[in-house]
């Protein structure tokens, strides 16, 4: 499973609900919402300019903060399967061992 981009989507007010179940403390979540917020981005093709729009997802590339928040918000995965799962830095691999006819058909029902 890669969701690099699909971390792009997740809105700020996730984040900052996934920090505090981890109980970071509010000092530290109001920094990352000010970090998060106020930003704003446009397109440009060919000389053409669109609207300027509010960010209220993801979290700018290139930031220290980008790998750390990813993390935090995808750590609790592995618990949400039946299967063994590694995080790595962009994606998670699933797998499972096939001992038997009976995993073999478990693994078909998935």
């Amino acid at each position: 499973m890669d969701y690099q981009k699909a971390f792009d989507l997740v809105p700020h007010a996730w984040l900052i609900s996934k920090l505090r179940a981890y109980h970071i403390s509010e000092q530290i979540i109001n920094w990352i919402q000010r970090f998060l917020s106020g930003r704003e981005q446009q397109v440009v093709v060919i000389g053409e300019e669109s609207d300027w729009k509010r960010v209220t997802s993801g979290i700018p590339q290139g930031s220290v903060l980008g790998p750390l928040m990813f993390i935090l918000f995808i750590n609790y995965l592995p618990k949400l399967v039946d299967y063994d799962a590694y995080l790595f830095a962009v994606d998670t691999e699933i797998f499972n061992s096939i001992r038997s006819r009976n995993d073999t058909e478990a693994s078909k029902e998935t």
